[in-house]
């Protein structure tokens, strides 16, 4: 019996956590069907788009942080240093 790929899809939807968004943000996914699907699926990509926001977020709060305590540029530098 041969599975439909929506069906498909969405299964593979339902095991995707925010873990697994959070590295491929971060573009750590190894395995490369996963990284595919990620990169096609409209619901995933939504997940996706949904906690880079999230990240911006955090980040210019955090630079917002080092520049009042006047560290921006040690913030600068930390985040060079981001893969």
């Amino acid at each position: 019996m041969e599975v439909e790929p929506k069906r498909m899809k969405s299964d593979l939807c339902a095991q995707i956590d925010d873990q697994v968004i959070e590295l491929h943000v971060f573009k750590r996914v190894q395995d490369t069907s996963l990284q595919e699907h990620l990169e096609i699926c409209p619901k995933c990509q939504a997940r996706t788009d949904e906690y880079r926001s999230f990240v911006s977020v955090l980040r210019r709060a955090l630079y917002m942080l080092y520049e009042r305590e006047g560290r921006a540029e040690q913030y600068i530098i930390s985040r060079s240093n981001d893969s």
